[in-house]
């Protein structure tokens, strides 16, 4: 790692990163509460689920656009805005008791998850390069699965007071805001031309069509992996002995493995190209759901919850390391917005790409079918990674 960045700048990114890729899942273990205090109202089932996900519908367009602002203006002053807006907009399902108006401000609150997303990312091109930007990465990682123990565990308990309190967990960006203001410097043009892509196409030119297979793996990779908070808290409470607060540290099973894995991302990356490391994850993920779709007791379960979690660890470095192989640098907060696009698209289509198959087949079926595609998209992967290695693209170099 960069010994001439501060602790103080890694911190904030790393505080930041927590708040990001888990947020809207940190309500998931109140959603059956939710579901049931508007029983009244027609839908609700969806509704209350559209809670977790609609944010990411507002994020998949504005997060482009946030891209493109931090390339222009600077990524502190969109990584600030960003972050008052996060805690604004996400802390008001804490005291409206209207489902509506909780709906419209997670909309609001997705635009400040789409510019700590795309911000700190391109700190991250910024700062770093080569094997250092993969490590840092898959520290990012790591503690952005910290953040889905701490918060998500967290607000299960909350729960068990009121579902209301869950959304004071958004508060926790007031402290990082304040840490940002004081830590976070715009880099300097020559770190920016040192820090240029290493992995570019041809004669450095970027390729469209490399873009647009990262762009479908993070929007297909999220798409089946926001099943699991989707979904997952329906499927538990229905096991005796289950509370909402068990609901939470069982979450937080998954996010531990997602925590431990990610932290050796760096290593994985240096031996397999981008491909073959997203066919690992689907490999994980494959067998999780595969065993949470047969798992009848709460120990087989979390253990299913844990090899779930393996599968989540690599996709977010994996996709956003990918991208900064390619994107010029003056193009960077762009297409890293784009990236957020897809994966963000992901997670909002997840809920309404699974209805189906659970309206057909029940949760259980629903989380065997996804372990079917999983297991189909591993060896597309496979194959696209066998490809790649052919051509001698995708290894990360120091």
């Amino acid at each position: 790692m960069n010994n001439k960045v501060s602790n103080g700048l890694k911190l904030t990114l790393l505080f930041s990163s927590m708040m990001t890729i888990m947020a809207n899942a940190v309500i998931a273990p109140a959603l059956p509460l939710i579901t049931k205090s508007f029983e009244h109202i027609a839908n609700v089932a969806i509704l209350s689920k559209m809670i977790m996900s609609i944010p990411s519908l507002t994020i998949a367009f504005t997060a482009p656009i946030m891209g493109r602002l931090s390339d222009k203006y600077g990524r502190k002053k969109i990584l600030i805005a960003s972050l008052l807006i996060y805690a604004l907009a996400g802390t008001t399902g804490f005291y409206l008791e209207n489902i509506f108006l909780i709906l419209v401000f997670r909309l609001i609150f997705g635009i400040g998850i789409a510019g700590i997303m795309t911000s700190i990312t391109a700190l991250i091109g910024d700062i770093f390069n080569g094997h250092e930007q993969s490590k840092f990465l898959g520290l990012q990682g790591t503690f952005m699965a910290l953040g889905g123990i701490i918060f998500i565990s967290s607000s299960g308990f909350l729960a068990e007071i009121s579902w209301h309190y869950s959304f004071l967990i958004y508060l926790f960006s007031i402290p990082i805001t304040i840490l940002a203001v004081f830590k976070v410097k715009e880099p300097i043009k020559e770190r920016l031309e040192q820090n240029k892509p290493k992995y570019v196409i041809g004669n450095n030119e970027f390729s469209q069509k490399t873009a647009w297979l990262i762009y479908i793996s993070g929007f297909i990779a999220t798409l089946l992996f926001y099943l699991m908070p989707i979904q997952i808290s329906f499927l538990l409470i229905k096991m005796d002995g289950i509370s909402y607060s068990n609901i939470g540290i069982m979450m937080s099973v998954g996010t531990v493995a997602q925590a431990i894995l990610s932290s050796f991302y760096g290593k994985i990356k240096s031996k397999l190209n981008f491909p073959t490391i997203f066919a690992i994850c689907f490999f994980f993920l494959a067998v999780g759901y595969s065993m949470l779709s047969y798992s009848t007791e709460i120990w087989q379960s979390v253990i299913a919850l844990f090899i779930s979690g393996m599968g989540v660890s690599w996709i977010m470095p994996n996709t956003n390391q990918w991208m900064l192989s390619l994107a010029p640098v003056e193009q960077r907060g762009k297409l890293l917005g784009n990236v957020s696009t897809a994966i963000y698209l992901g997670m909002f289509f997840s809920p309404i790409f699974i209805q189906p198959f659970t309206a057909a087949y029940g949760i259980r079926g629903s989380f065997f079918s996804a372990s079917m595609m999983l297991f189909a998209l591993l060896g597309i992967y496979l194959i696209i990674g066998w490809r790649y290695a052919k051509k001698g693209r995708g290894l990360t170099k120091a």
